[in-house]
């Protein structure tokens, strides 16, 4: 099993290093940036062709934001941003939140505050899955999710 270590690089330097030190003690098979070669690749291509060789994507998520979104989504968001700015998407946490604040005990909080309220007020926790899971083993396990950690708000389709 080869585990994907992915995070900004600058700000998490010794979680990083944490991880990879856990890793090698467990003497796991890893891929994380820190151990690429020089190649006529881009970073981009290098990357996506070890996330396709690995069984697991580890994330470990700071504060800072991350790639852009791949081209074709037109949005311009950041992985790690996009749920922050309630004009980002047609639905997402931000928009959920102020069109029911009450909900989220989130009175007082308009388009200027929802962002940063969010980070400091909720724990964003991102699951990556390969393709080959299929959705009914992705709908367990988001059904598992809701059923341990009931969610105020689903996300997916801006449910209220």
């Amino acid at each position: 099993m080869k585990i994907f270590l992915s995070s900004t690089f600058r700000d998490l330097i010794r979680e990083r290093k944490a991880v990879l030190e856990a890793l090698q003690r467990r003497q796991q098979s890893f891929a994380a940036m820190e151990y690429f070669l020089a190649t006529p690749k881009t970073p981009l291509a290098i990357c996506l062709d070890e996330l396709r060789k690995s069984d697991i994507v580890l994330v470990v998520v700071g504060l800072r934001s991350g790639s852009l979104l791949p081209d074709g989504l037109n949005s311009g968001a950041r992985y790690t941003s996009q749920h922050y700015n309630p004009k980002s998407a047609g639905s997402n946490l931000a928009r959920s939140i102020l069109l029911n604040p009450e909900r989220a005990e989130a009175t007082g909080v308009d388009a200027s505050t929802v962002g940063p309220w969010i980070k400091e007020n909720t724990d964003r926790v991102n699951l990556l899955a390969p393709a080959s899971f299929g959705l009914p083993m992705l709908s367990l396990l988001e059904a598992f999710l809701h059923v341990r950690w009931k969610p105020i708000f689903e996300g997916a389709g801006g449910d209220l």
